[in-house]
């Protein structure tokens, strides 16, 4: 997976871009497409920067949830 090939360059940069993202959520769940395109590139780095920033586990996860299409799963 590309992004799974990426992730020394995220760690060190602390932040997802949009493509990125849309890997990781085609990979989870195809989808997802459309609506992750929905949230614009510097959104995604805004979030993923601030969730990268904390050290609080819980806050990285609600903080991700700003992101369409991210979200706790649900049972069907």
């Amino acid at each position: 997976m590309e992004v799974i090939q990426n992730s020394n360059q995220i760690i060190s940069r602390r932040y997802l871009t949009k493509k990125e993202l849309q890997v990781i959520g085609e990979w989870k769940t195809p989808r997802s497409k459309s609506r992750i395109a929905s949230n614009s590139e510097d959104y995604i780095k805004e979030v993923t920067q601030t969730a990268f920033s904390t050290s609080s586990e819980k806050l990285r996860i609600e903080i991700l949830n700003l992101l369409t299409s991210v979200s706790w799963p649900r049972e069907n």
